[in-house]
């Protein structure tokens, strides 16, 4: 396939898109090979890796979506859009796991653009729909909204 992802090179800390696909292609080593996109600012980068550079995953592109369900919460309506329900399965599906209490990740919100940090817990709290609910986290800047 021809897989997209978000990454951080940490040797240089450049932030790009890169292609994966799952042949080696030629290589001297490795299972599987990949590149920066064509798209991408760093997309001609020949002689860019270096044998023993680490990515960071920053984000799966396309990147997977949490459904807002409903935006009530038990605390009453004085908070109506400061936490957010949605199907817990979403975010188990990305996870590959359950999803812990108090779990962390870093979102991006598309109808505003705001990214930030949110706090994720695997229960409904007095939403009117949804299996889970989650809000900003207090330490990130969007957190006292």
């Amino acid at each position: 396939s021809n897989e997209r992802l978000k990454v951080r090179v940490r040797r240089t800390d450049d932030t790009g898109t890169v292609k994966l696909w799952p042949t080696n292609d030629g290589g001297s080593a490795g299972t599987a090979h990949g590149r920066f996109d064509d798209q991408d600012p760093i997309g001609d980068g020949v002689g860019y890796f270096q044998v023993g550079d680490e990515l960071e995953i920053e984000e799966v592109l396309p990147a997977p979506v949490i459904a807002v369900l409903a935006i009530d919460h038990s605390q009453g309506p004085q908070v109506d859009g400061k936490f957010f329900h949605f199907a817990i399965e979403d975010v188990d599906a990305y996870l590959g796991r359950p999803l812990r209490s108090n779990e962390r990740l870093k979102v991006r919100v598309r109808r505003t653009d705001d990214t930030g940090t949110v706090k994720l817990w695997p229960t409904n709290d007095g939403g009117s729909a949804g299996t889970a609910h989650g809000r900003f986290d207090d330490q990130d800047p969007i957190g006292d909204g």
